[in-house]
Protein backbone atom coordinates (compact mmCIF):
# COMPACT_ATOMS: atom_id res chain seq x y z
CA UNK A 1 0.00 0.00 0.00
CA UNK A 2 1.12 3.46 -1.04
CA UNK A 3 0.43 5.51 2.19
CA UNK A 4 3.07 7.75 2.27
CA UNK A 5 1.99 8.50 5.65
CA UNK A 6 -1.07 10.39 4.76
CA UNK A 7 1.24 12.77 2.73
CA UNK A 8 -0.90 14.29 0.01
CA UNK A 9 1.22 12.85 -2.82
CA UNK A 10 1.20 9.50 -3.96
CA UNK A 11 5.28 7.91 -2.88
CA UNK A 12 7.10 7.43 -6.00
CA UNK A 13 7.90 3.85 -5.91
CA UNK A 14 3.45 3.44 -6.82
CA UNK A 15 4.17 5.78 -9.56
CA UNK A 16 6.75 3.51 -10.89
CA UNK A 17 4.97 -0.07 -10.33
CA UNK A 18 2.24 1.45 -11.99
CA UNK A 19 4.42 1.75 -15.05
CA UNK A 20 6.89 -0.99 -14.42
CA UNK A 21 4.66 -3.31 -13.33
CA UNK A 22 7.20 -6.29 -12.80
CA UNK A 23 9.75 -6.14 -9.78
CA UNK A 24 11.64 -7.76 -7.50
CA UNK A 25 10.69 -8.62 -3.54
CA UNK A 26 13.35 -9.77 -1.41
CA UNK A 27 11.78 -10.93 2.46
CA UNK A 28 13.64 -13.16 4.75
CA UNK A 29 16.43 -13.58 2.30
CA UNK A 30 14.52 -14.72 -0.23
CA UNK A 31 13.94 -12.90 -3.49
CA UNK A 32 11.02 -13.61 -5.74
CA UNK A 33 9.70 -11.97 -9.11
CA UNK A 34 6.11 -10.48 -9.05
CA UNK A 35 4.04 -8.63 -11.21
CA UNK A 36 2.25 -5.99 -9.09
CA UNK A 37 -1.16 -4.39 -10.14
CA UNK A 38 -3.34 -2.17 -8.70
CA UNK A 39 -6.59 -2.74 -6.97
CA UNK A 40 -10.14 -1.03 -7.49
CA UNK A 41 -13.57 -1.40 -6.37
CA UNK A 42 -14.68 -4.47 -4.46
CA UNK A 43 -11.65 -5.93 -4.10
CA UNK A 44 -9.67 -3.33 -3.21
CA UNK A 45 -12.55 -2.22 -0.36
CA UNK A 46 -12.23 -5.89 0.72
CA UNK A 47 -8.18 -5.90 0.90
CA UNK A 48 -8.79 -1.82 2.85
CA UNK A 49 -10.74 -3.48 5.99
CA UNK A 50 -8.12 -6.73 5.86
CA UNK A 51 -5.00 -3.79 6.80
CA UNK A 52 -7.64 -2.11 8.78
CA UNK A 53 -7.76 -5.09 10.99
CA UNK A 54 -4.11 -5.68 10.91
CA UNK A 55 -2.77 -2.04 11.18
CA UNK A 56 -5.55 0.03 12.35
CA UNK A 57 -3.11 3.16 11.99
CA UNK A 58 -3.76 3.55 8.34
CA UNK A 59 -7.22 4.55 8.85
CA UNK A 60 -5.35 8.06 10.58
CA UNK A 61 -3.29 8.35 7.16
CA UNK A 62 -6.59 7.71 5.05
CA UNK A 63 -8.55 10.69 7.34
CA UNK A 64 -5.89 13.09 6.55
CA UNK A 65 -4.72 12.85 2.67
CA UNK A 66 -6.68 14.03 -0.03
CA UNK A 67 -5.85 10.90 -2.04
CA UNK A 68 -7.04 7.20 -2.25
CA UNK A 69 -4.15 5.13 -1.05
CA UNK A 70 -2.94 3.21 -3.55
CA UNK A 71 -3.48 -0.80 -3.12
CA UNK A 72 -1.33 -3.53 -4.86
CA UNK A 73 -1.72 -6.84 -5.06
CA UNK A 74 1.70 -9.05 -5.99
CA UNK A 75 1.06 -12.04 -7.84
CA UNK A 76 4.53 -13.92 -7.99
CA UNK A 77 5.92 -14.68 -11.88
CA UNK A 78 7.28 -18.13 -12.16
CA UNK A 79 11.53 -17.78 -12.49
CA UNK A 80 12.52 -18.46 -15.72
CA UNK A 81 16.33 -19.48 -15.30
CA UNK A 82 19.41 -16.83 -13.84
CA UNK A 83 19.63 -13.67 -15.87
CA UNK A 84 16.46 -14.07 -17.64
CA UNK A 85 14.91 -11.03 -19.09
CA UNK A 86 11.72 -9.92 -17.30
CA UNK A 87 8.50 -10.45 -19.59
CA UNK A 88 6.51 -7.43 -20.88
CA UNK A 89 3.69 -6.39 -18.85
CA UNK A 90 1.66 -7.54 -22.01
CA UNK A 91 3.37 -10.88 -22.01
Amino acid sequence: MGSNLGGNDHPAWSSNLLKYPYATVVTRGKQFRVLARETHGLEREEIWLTILTVSPGYAAYDARCTRNLRIFVLQPVPAKGAGSPLPSPGA
